[in-house]
């Protein structure tokens, strides 16, 4: 995943008053490249008013998940002024998953919500079942992101808009994209677009993503399901760099390079000299594949069952993690995603290892993850301890090692209790001992 960062300091002041004078200009710009016409006249259902609308090129859409998303989508906007901007996609107000049209709000947690959105987009019944089943399958907090998606790709499917660069920017393990304050969105999701939208799907040529471990040889492939006519591809095989520390100068020569062009000058060498340059990975018609020196499949699963015991380590707390972004959990990771991204993975091996690689990153990030367990379950921690008649620790504070010793007390308390809320203590500090998705969402890492 990107780093997780801040402008900097030094900059905050310079920042500022770019921006605001780069918005006083770009508003105008969001404006006619969102199209809000065409928008309204597709919620209106009036075919003779979307008939008199006339395509708007949007040379970018950009989908942005993380907290400098704007600034992303701002500066894409200007880079791309002259050949229609960028139309982006990202969190819009305060309150996730809510989304007003035509005056109307509608809360996308709830059924009702959801059909009212539905059913203000130009869509036979058929698609409107298919749509809403796709709302419904996107997690909690992107389902404003995903409303504006759909809005996009009628759009497109309808020939109201073009969008042949995309990019999608935010965290990730090279299986979705997610957001510190956000939702997240699966990579699975965009199949299930193409298949409902394949006209918009095809416009696709050039994908950026800007996310961590987005750029193995085999994780690149299921962008083809997702963008079938693909030209060219950026993505990072390794840690990508955050907004104000690389992205933003890796996004500018992208869009240079993918303006009026088949993609052929899209490779790794474009970002050579910039910072974290040596993790981008490229692919485009002519050159294929571009990324870190190769290895056989042999090499990398022999180094990575050499280091299983270093998984373990950390898994029983026996060695706490230092730093997120260094030492040998770390590597070890890197391993893991090499081995996913190497071409002769099999589908089994796969599955397998993905299992591996959520259960690494959290335990990476454990530092990160146990301040939210503890604030997220607290009503349910505090009644099971009281429950159990013991007193309950502060997870947040909790090392791995003290925390593995606290679950095996735990688990003998519910092994002899009955109470329902000992049982679902037992649930809750399981899942944190497993890094189980079902207690540990993606979006905590």
């Amino acid at each position: 995943m990107p780093e997780h960062q801040q402008v900097p300091r030094s900059n905050t002041a310079t920042n500022t008053a770019t921006n605001t004078a780069a918005d006083s200009t770009t508003v105008e710009g969001q404006d006619l490249v969102g199209n809000d016409a065409i928008q309204e006249a597709i919620a209106s259902g009036d075919s003779a008013a979307v008939a008199q609308i006339d395509p708007i090129y949007t040379g970018i859409v950009f989908i942005g998940m993380g907290d400098h998303a704007h600034d992303e989508a701002r500066n894409l906007n200007a880079w791309n002024r002259g050949s229609g901007g960028a139309k982006s996609v990202r969190q819009r107000g305060r309150e996730q998953d809510v989304v007003t049209r035509a005056g109307q709000v509608m809360d996308l947690k709830t059924e009702e919500g959801q059909n009212a959105f539905i059913a203000t987009l130009s869509l036979s019944p058929e698609q409107a079942d298919r749509a809403l089943t796709i709302l419904q399958g996107t997690g909690s907090r992107a389902k404003d992101e995903m409303a504006q998606i759909l809005e996009v790709y009628i759009q497109a499917e309808e020939g109201l808009r073009d969008m042949q660069r995309l990019v999608l920017s935010g965290h990730s393990v090279g299986s979705q994209i997610w957001g510190d304050h956000n939702g997240s969105l699966d990579f699975d999701l965009f199949i299930e677009l193409a298949e409902l939208f394949p006209t918009a799907a095809n416009q696709v040529k050039h994908l950026m993503v800007s996310a961590c471990y987005s750029g193995g040889e085999r994780t690149m492939q299921q962008y083809f399901d997702m963008f079938p006519s693909l030209e060219s591809i950026v993505a990072y095989d390794g840690s990508s760099p955050g907004t104000w520390s690389g992205a933003l100068v890796h996004m500018k020569e992208w869009e240079k390079r993918t303006e009026d062009s088949d993609g052929t000058d899209v490779e790794r060498s474009m970002a050579e000299g910039t910072r974290k340059g040596d993790k981008m990975a490229t692919w485009n018609t002519e050159d294929g594949y571009q990324g870190q020196s190769p290895m056989s499949i042999w090499d990398l699963e022999n180094d990575l069952s050499n280091e299983e015991s270093t998984f373990q380590r950390f898994y029983t707390g026996e060695e706490e993690v230092a730093n997120s972004q260094s030492g040998p959990l770390r590597e070890y990771y890197n391993l893991v995603q090499r081995v996913l991204g190497h071409p002769e993975t099999s589908s089994s091996r796969a599955a397998e290892l993905s299992v591996r690689r959520d259960t690494t990153i959290r335990l990476l990030y454990w530092k990160v993850i146990t301040p939210k367990f503890e604030a997220g379950y607290k009503t349910e921690l505090e009644a099971g301890y009281t429950s159990a008649g013991r007193t309950k620790p502060d997870f947040g504070k909790l090392g791995r090692g003290d925390f593995m010793a606290e679950y095996a007390a735990i688990e003998e308390l519910a092994a002899a209790s009955s109470e329902a809320a000992v049982a679902e203590l037992q649930r809750l500090v399981e899942g944190l001992a497993q890094m189980s998705e079902e207690v540990i969402p993606t979006t905590w890492v």
